[in-house]
């Protein structure tokens, strides 16, 4: 399976049913590396059907706890299309997502993820037979850096960008409580650090 669907598999997505926002979190990497915040629109050409609201987590099909485990169905490419078309958080817009990934530059990090969305645009038109007419269009929020100790169960946030400035605060917070199903303490700042 290609890493643009690997990555679609495991980066979960949260619906915020109160305020009606969706959040999502690709984090690419194990260590000290930047991150950018994205609002992402999405459109589409054909009508979906809305099922009934079964849960927070999404991109889980196994019925079981919403985690992505060894009893997941959702390995055939197939069923990921299938999923869009029945899934209202997938298409829900806009989405607020997170994008870190082992790169040295902010730029190059929303490079990396316009192209993942393109491939996997590409991806679901083509699975479609062309009816769908996937849409995806990225716009950056800002950026800073982030360091994950696995060992330690910590993830922080600092610095800014040079390129796109510094993230919303509440969004990066609001973004990474939501999609934190490991439990790491979260440490959120916003400084004036800028790494090259």
């Amino acid at each position: 399976m290609s890493l643009t669907l690997e990555l679609y598999k495991k980066n979960k997505i949260v619906f915020d049913k109160e305020r009606n926002l969706v959040f999502q979190s690709i984090i690419n990497h194990n260590h000290d590396e930047k991150y950018i915040i994205c609002r992402l629109e999405i459109s589409y050409d054909v009508d979906c059907p809305d099922l009934p609201e079964t849960s927070d987590v999404n991109n889980d099909n196994d019925n079981d706890d919403d985690i992505d485990d060894d009893n997941d169905d959702d390995s055939e490419p197939k069923s990921l299309y299938t999923q869009f078309l029945n899934n209202r958080y997938e298409r829900m817009s806009p989405r607020y997502v997170l994008v870190s990934t082992a790169l040295p530059y902010h730029s190059h990090i929303m490079s990396w993820y316009e192209s993942h969305l393109e491939s996997l645009a590409k991806y679901f038109n083509q699975s479609s037979g062309g009816t769908l007419k996937l849409r995806y269009k990225a716009k950056c929020l800002g950026g800073g850096i982030m360091t994950i100790n696995h060992s330690q169960k910590t993830l922080k946030t600092y610095g800014t960008s040079y390129g796109y400035g510094a993230p919303d605060i509440n969004t990066v917070r609001e973004i990474l409580n939501r999609t934190n199903q490991c439990n790491y303490l979260l440490d959120v700042t916003i400084t004036d650090e800028i790494r090259g």
